[in-house]
């Protein structure tokens, strides 16, 4: 996680935000959800992906890979859980930025119901 990693993620969810905008006329309470939402999923799969995701040391190289085998070999696992592959923390993030949308609304959060 860095500052310029962060900025862009918080450019692009603007950049989403305001296509919403556009193609279905989000009014702003909506805009500042969607780009809230979007800019939180993008920090869960960055904190999920370093902490979290699977990382094993290559056999022969010992450089880290996301790979469970090479040249037809089991890789030592360096951190994270066996299960919890890349494709496992985009899924949780996106669930987490859309639970996070949901209980915004839900609740009240939002200024408007």
């Amino acid at each position: 996680i860095s500052l310029p990693g962060t900025a862009a993620a918080l450019a692009g969810s603007l950049a989403v935000t305001l296509v919403g905008r556009v193609v279905w006329r989000l009014d702003a309470p909506e805009m500042v959800l969607v780009a809230w939402s979007g800019f939180l999923g993008s920090l869960f799969d960055s904190v999920l992906g370093a902490s979290a995701q699977r990382c094993f040391a290559d056999n022969k190289t010992g450089e880290p890979t996301d790979w469970p085998l090479s040249n037809g070999l089991p890789n030592r696992i360096l951190r994270g859980f066996p299960w919890m592959t890349n494709d496992a923390v985009n899924f949780v993030s996106c669930l987490g930025a859309v639970l996070l949308a949901w209980a915004t609304f839900r609740y009240g959060i939002a200024p408007y119901r």
